[in-house]
């Protein structure tokens, strides 16, 4: 993604985007209640917004915040763009829909058309039904990863098919809230609702290398930079932290105190990282190389989603 990637950060019904140059509001728009993932397209010219419980996806146009389509998907949860920015990978739920929504466990969306791709050996995973999916794409779009509840999928996104299923419990129960791939795509991140662990996948064994034990309470999200020389983990640790970590040796360098830090998201740059705090309904951004907090962006009650694009 460009240096100059903006912030687009979710509350309440509204979106926001932010210009992190100066931390100012380019535009607000009403969108609805109940977004739950963002995904931004490559060129940055789109946002995908999963609305759960209204069992839709929303495609808004990222220079005005106007909705241009909506696609229908079964209580759509997590949303990610191949890199070519053709297609859209989405975890719902496999049960029983009203209407026109597309029921599926993990689905695949052309963009173009916004048309169901057919997956007929993703049915597996159907199979399960199981609900709150978390996906992430390696950097090149030929895997993707999913954790939903203990289980942990590998996939060969460009044949459609599940290369390996496993329990992903580790040495302690776990919930998984999202996954995430490491820049050099050596490693997957699955962070957990339960004890705060954070599972690490070795991508070619594809099993578990190893556990960040010492964040605690819920681990809600894991990000690497580009340069991979640190990993970010916003908790509710003790009522909420957000936490650096050496992903070579797995420790904490540095932990700072923020109640309920709903979600983080990295500057393209990855010199700033942007915190949405539920507690006092703030966006603060934090110095990744101090971990302080250098400004909060008053203009946007956080509580939501928060990601970064170009």
């Amino acid at each position: 993604m460009a240096n100059n990637g903006f912030i687009y950060a979710t509350s309440g019904p509204a979106l926001y985007k932010i210009d992190p140059s100066n931390d100012q509001v380019v535009w607000n728009a009403e969108i609805g209640a109940d977004q739950r993932t963002l995904a931004v397209t490559p060129d940055g010219k789109n946002i995908y917004i999963t609305m759960h419980e209204q069992s839709k996806v929303l495609k808004v146009d990222a220079s005005s915040g106007e909705i241009v389509s909506e696609i229908g998907i079964n209580l759509p949860l997590s949303v990610v763009i191949t890199p070519d920015g053709k297609f859209a990978w989405i975890a719902g739920e496999s049960k029983e829909s009203p209407g026109n929504q597309t029921n599926c466990s993990i689905c695949l969306i052309d963009l173009s058309s916004e048309t169901l791709v057919p997956t007929p050996m993703l049915q597996r995973i159907t199979g399960w039904n199981l609900p709150h999916a978390r996906l992430a794409l390696s950097t090149d779009g030929k895997i993707l990863y999913a954790a939903a509840g203990y289980m942990f999928f590998t996939i060969d996104a460009v044949a459609k098919k599940v290369i390996t299923m496993q329990d992903s419990t580790g040495s302690a129960p776990m919930q998984a809230t999202d996954v995430s791939v490491s820049p050099d795509n050596k490693h997957v991140y699955v962070t957990s609702d339960i004890n705060g662990c954070v599972r690490v996948i070795n991508t070619s064994t594809k099993i578990i290398s190893g556990e960040i034990k010492d964040i605690g309470g819920t681990a809600m999200k894991a990000i690497v930079p580009a340069s991979a020389d640190a990993l970010y983990i916003n908790s509710f640790k003790s009522g909420g932290a957000v936490f650096k970590i050496d992903p070579a040796t797995r420790k904490i360098i540095k932990t700072l105190s923020i109640d309920r830090p709903t979600a983080i998201a990295l500057t393209n740059d990855g010199k700033y990282l942007y915190v949405s705090n539920q507690s006092d309904k703030h966006l603060i951004k934090l110095d990744t190389s101090t971990m302080d907090i250098v400004s909060v962006v008053e203009d946007v009650p956080g509580a939501g989603s928060v990601i970064s694009g170009n």
